[in-house]
């Protein structure tokens, strides 16, 4: 894994445990997913991770799809624990601010914000000097 620089940690008592630099394609989520697959193996080797790979690949399709960002650049995806928290940040260099959607049932898009609000622990937003960041934190159970 590759780990982003120039980040701040989100509690004074978060550890950076992994990251990854990513191309804004579509096929980028398919890479993020695997990645965090194989970290939180490595974290937690008989936790499920189901929901934590859905809501990384909804945040790095988000990114691909509304970064509408001219010239060269990278999606930034950084890791951290805290204690049993697991928080993952998703960094592009756009300037909306993503929200929930109200999408109606015949929209097919949409629903990637209600998913990582209904998964996660928490999740939110922030503008950063680099663009935006959208991040999900997850409770991991302790070992099983």
């Amino acid at each position: 894994m590759i780990v982003p620089h120039l980040l701040t940690a989100p509690t004074p008592t978060a550890r950076l445990v992994g990251g990854m630099l990513l191309p804004p394609v579509p096929e980028a989520a398919g890479r993020a997913r695997w990645e965090l697959a194989m970290l939180l193996k490595e974290l937690r080797s008989w936790y499920d991770p189901s929901d934590c790979l859905l809501m990384l690949s909804e945040l790095v399709s988000n990114a691909v799809k509304h970064a509408n960002f001219d010239g060269f650049w990278v999606i930034h995806v950084a890791c951290w624990c805290d204690g049993d928290m697991f928080r993952v940040e998703v960094y592009n260099p756009g300037t909306g601010k993503p929200a929930v959607q109200s999408p109606g049932p015949d929209d097919t898009n949409g629903r990637g914000l209600l998913l990582v609000e209904a998964s996660s622990h928490s999740w939110g937003t922030a503008s950063t000097s680099e663009g935006t960041m959208v991040w999900f934190s997850v409770r991991l159970p302790e070992d099983s």
